[in-house]
């Protein structure tokens, strides 16, 4: 099983960069073979040959799900509601990409953004906190759960705090 750790977001903008920093902070770990990086920045096309190996993925995003900035948010790739059409190709993203390979099998792990404020190269103190714990849970996807990734944990949705995927809290929503 092949897995591709994408990082999506401009880096121009604040957290939105967020995606892509994890993926640059995973590029200093020792990962599996089995493992590709993928900077996927704004990209959404990057991610099509991913798709069509039939990749297990995890894609790492700034996710604007109403919680407060630098929360950690864990779901399968399956529980994200399919979005609806494009009114231009400025709309286009990765989620359109999931939409054309359905089958596709994997997890997203983003951060609640305080700023998405262009032109700013760093990220917000509350994201910019969220960087190793998100590398880690990255890295406990990939080899803990490994096969079973996409039945585990029973209920994913909601999770705030990235140490609740593992059992150890009580911060379900």
């Amino acid at each position: 099983m092949h897995w591709t750790v994408a990082g999506a977001g401009n880096i121009l903008c604040a957290d939105d960069g967020f995606g892509v920093r994890v993926v640059q902070a995973l590029a200093q770990e020792r990962l599996p073979a089995h493992v590709e990086l993928l900077e996927m920045g704004v990209d959404p096309m990057a991610l099509r040959p991913s798709l069509e190996r039939q990749d297990k993925l995890v894609i790492v995003d700034a996710l604007a799900a109403g919680g407060k900035a630098g929360d950690l948010y864990v779901t399968r790739l399956s529980d994200i509601e399919p979005i609806g059409k494009m009114s231009s190709l400025h709309d286009f993203s990765y989620w359109h990409m999931l939409d054309e390979f359905p089958w596709t099998q994997g997890w997203v792990v983003g951060v609640e953004p305080e700023t998405l404020a262009c032109f700013y190269l760093s990220l917000s103190p509350p994201v910019a906190a969220q960087i190793i714990p998100a590398t880690k849970t990255v890295l406990r996807l990939i080899t803990e759960i490994g096969v079973i990734a996409t039945d585990w944990p029973p209920n994913t949705k909601g999770v705030r705090n990235w140490d609740c995927i593992f059992g150890q809290c009580e911060d379900h929503l």
